[in-house]
């Protein structure tokens, strides 16, 4: 899953590579990036998340407050910032 990303779709994938996420850190990359550039992002991410369902290794899905563990790590997502990053 990508941060911004809220449905999941190429579409919504898309924009949150081209136009970041400020609340979340996110670098935007439309400026940097041309349409193709960004659209190979998508492809790129999709290949991989087939190539981890195919061999039986889905992306995590972590949960706030929750130990997410994959083959090499175990993490935690916690909120630290509400309301958005006003002064880093």
């Amino acid at each position: 899953m990508v941060p911004g990303a809220s449905n999941g779709s190429d579409a919504s994938i898309y924009k949150a590579i081209a136009d970041g996420d400020d609340a979340l850190g996110m670098e935007a990359f439309r400026a940097k990036l041309a349409p193709d550039q960004l659209r190979a992002m998508v492809i790129y991410i999709r290949a991989h998340e087939m190539r981890a369902a195919r061999a039986g290794n889905p992306p995590p899905r972590p949960q706030t407050e929750k130990t997410t563990h994959t083959k090499r790590q175990a993490y935690r997502v916690e909120i630290v910032i509400e309301n958005g990053l006003r002064s880093p």
